[in-house]
């Protein structure tokens, strides 16, 4: 009976491993692999697109994916790996992140003197500009369904709001080289605070309603918490990024239950190394529209 046990528990065993990966099919940037990466549910790569030090990406409702990183500027590129649109930020600047909007043009996040947040059209005119009030540099900027801007700031460092005049109206504390906030559709902020080593939701007053900390999630230390999407079903999908001395040693997508359950992780260094930022393509919602939290 005990042997039949083991080979129960066993079988158990290797039937999650197995079943770890399939899941969700998604799209990512991998900084170490240089390259935007797309995935189907079996865990198997099956589009890639050149993509040095990339740190956002969006998969469009027309399949092509919008992505951004300071050695590209911003890139619209079809699945034929043809591209059709690019802004590049003047010389000196550094473009981190990109938002389509519903207008059909693309907020950009560019870290410069000032740093800033422009709306720029698909013909190049830049149409508004928020001029941020930073300490030194930021990583990814959203628009939110309110029409403030959310931008991590990651030497104070914390989480900055501007409303559409360019005025700072709140400052959210977090931890580490903070990567990014998404604002959710219950009006709570979520954030991915890097090197702050947790994941944070905090309600409109600054009150943390829910986190996942370094040591929370058994076997799956949170290294860099980079970027994320909350799901439809509460569950929240993270990077978790193991650049800083920690390559390799621990999964680096991991899906969490309000609980602080993992239900699905990717541990695989044959393909992935560093994924920075993720979207998940069985998730049903317009980008553009405002419609994925992430």
């Amino acid at each position: 009976m005990k042997k039949i046990l083991n080979v129960v528990m066993v079988l158990g065993i290797l039937f999650i491993a197995t079943t770890a990966v399939a899941g969700h099919p998604f799209v990512i940037c991998d900084i170490h692999k240089k390259q935007i990466m797309k995935v189907d549910e079996q865990g198997d790569v099956v589009w890639t697109y050149p993509g040095p030090k990339v740190h956002d990406l969006w998969m469009l409702k027309s399949g092509n994916i919008l992505f951004a990183g300071p050695a590209t500027g911003v890139v619209e590129v079809t699945p034929a790996k043809e591209e059709i649109w690019s802004y590049k930020a003047p010389k000196g600047q550094s473009v981190l992140s990109c938002q389509p909007l519903p207008n059909g043009d693309v907020m950009v996040g560019i870290e410069g003197k000032p740093s800033r947040i422009i709306e720029v059209g698909r013909d190049g005119r830049t149409k508004k500009t928020i001029t941020l009030q930073t300490k030194g540099p930021i990583r990814l900027a959203r628009k939110t369904h309110t029409g403030t801007y959310i931008v991590a700031e990651r030497k104070e460092p914390s989480i900055h709001e501007y409303d559409a005049e360019s005025r700072l109206i709140r400052r959210i504390p977090s931890k580490g080289a903070v990567f990014m906030a998404a604002r959710l559709k219950n009006g709570n902020t979520l954030i991915g605070s890097g090197t702050g080593h947790e994941l944070t939701e905090v309600d409109p007053k600054g009150k943390v309603v829910w986190a996942v900390r370094e040591n929370d999630l058994p076997g799956i230390p949170i290294r860099d918490a980079a970027g994320f999407q909350r799901l439809p079903n509460g569950n929240t999908v993270l990077c978790n990024w193991g650049g800083h001395g920690h390559l390799g040693k621990q999964a680096q997508i991991v899906e969490i239950t309000p609980e602080k359950k993992v239900v699905w992780k990717v541990f695989d260094n044959q393909n992935f190394s560093t994924p920075l930022h993720i979207q998940l393509l069985d998730v049903k919602g317009d980008p553009a529209a405002g419609e994925l939290m992430r």
